[in-house]
């Protein structure tokens, strides 16, 4: 087979386009590596290796654009996004947001 180096570029392709697919709805490394037929260890590791971030920093950033997205070019509002986006509460959206942007999410539309 591929030396393990190549394989781990295409793990990583394969992870992207999965992400495009379900990141709205689907944010556990569980949920990719199984569809992928990898370990969520090994899929961690591969990744990692490979892109020097871990699977849940490429959930996060693919969610964090779309907000980022929704906020800045579309009418929706908060509560549509914690929808569209699948969070259980405004609240674990608010914070998952300012966690990793440093703003709240109306902080971040007014900019």
């Amino acid at each position: 087979g591929l030396p393990a180096k190549d394989r781990s570029g295409d793990y990583f392709k394969q992870l992207i386009s999965l992400l495009h697919e379900h990141y709205r709805s689907e944010r556990s490394v569980e949920f990719y590596a199984d569809k992928m037929n990898l370990t969520p260890k090994h899929l961690s590791r591969v990744v990692r290796n490979h892109s020097g971030k871990s699977v849940h920093q490429w959930i996060d950033e693919f969610v964090v654009l779309e907000i980022k997205n929704l906020l800045k070019y579309s009418d929706c509002t908060i509560k549509e996004i914690v929808y569209k986006l699948n969070f259980p509460n405004q609240s674990v959206f608010y914070k998952f947001f300012k966690a990793r942007t440093g703003m709240t999410p109306s902080e971040y539309r007014k900019s």
